[in-house]
């Protein structure tokens, strides 16, 4: 089956008299005519918003439990997704490329867009941060006790003042997001993104690496490339 770029999406269709559609059914309409009728919701909107068609991608959600497929079409349709399509659909596909679940990928997807854009920091950077400090371990524990996705020390997570579990994904990427926009804005983008890793003493003090930042680039810039705001 072929994906053309653009496409119309008709309504949801509730109530067929005939019985050809069921209730997770909808019609895609594609701009030269053709229809496509009966794929389930959420496979088409990923399918429409990446532009391909991934059978790693439509095996996960075709085999996903009815609860789960519906807590991953409402969180493709929350008002977050809506403003950065694009940006959401890069983020879950490159995701899944790590062998990420599309549950998980989609719900770290939505708490990244959520606190990126309410603390402004870019979120494929975050992505990027996520990708070299944990790689995707919501459960990863260091050996300073840095935590979670982001590896957020406690201490840090005071100094924030955001209480809740550092395993929790939202709990964490709202703790990340939030020091990564003091970090930078007190010490500009690239050498934030430093302090983040090394402290903010490091910089003051001329000691720091930057052997993390080149890490991050390496997949932040892999990310822009995928992706146009």
């Amino acid at each position: 089956m072929i994906f053309v770029r653009t496409y119309v999406m008709a309504p949801i269709i509730r109530n067929d008299p005939v019985g050809w559609l069921d209730n997770y059914s909808m019609i895609m309409q594609i701009k030269d005519g053709c229809m496509i009728i009966g794929m389930k919701p959420i496979m088409v909107m990923l399918l429409m918003i990446t532009n391909l068609s991934n059978s790693n991608l439509i095996s996960q959600l075709d085999s996903m439990p009815a609860s789960q497929r519906n807590a991953a079409s409402k969180a493709l349709t929350a008002p977050i997704f809506a403003q950065h399509k694009q940006v959401h659909a890069t983020i879950i596909q490159h995701m899944t490329s790590k062998n990420i679940s599309i549950t998980e990928a989609t719900k770290i997807s939505n708490y990244i867009l959520t606190f990126s854009d309410k603390y402004n920091v870019d979120p494929t950077l975050i992505l990027a941060m996520i990708e070299v400090e944990s790689y995707y371990q919501p459960n990863r524990i260091g050996k300073h006790g840095d935590t979670g996705l982001m590896q957020i020390l406690p201490s840090t997570q005071r100094y924030m003042g955001i209480k809740g579990e550092l395993t929790d994904p939202e709990v964490n990427i709202h703790v990340g997001c939030k020091y990564l926009a003091y970090t930078q804005s007190r010490f500009g983008p690239d050498l934030g993104i430093v302090a983040y890793n090394q402290g903010e003493g490091n910089i003051v003090r001329g000691t720091f690496k930057t052997t993390y930042l080149m890490k991050v680039k390496k997949v932040w810039s892999t990310m822009k490339n995928r992706t146009s705001y």
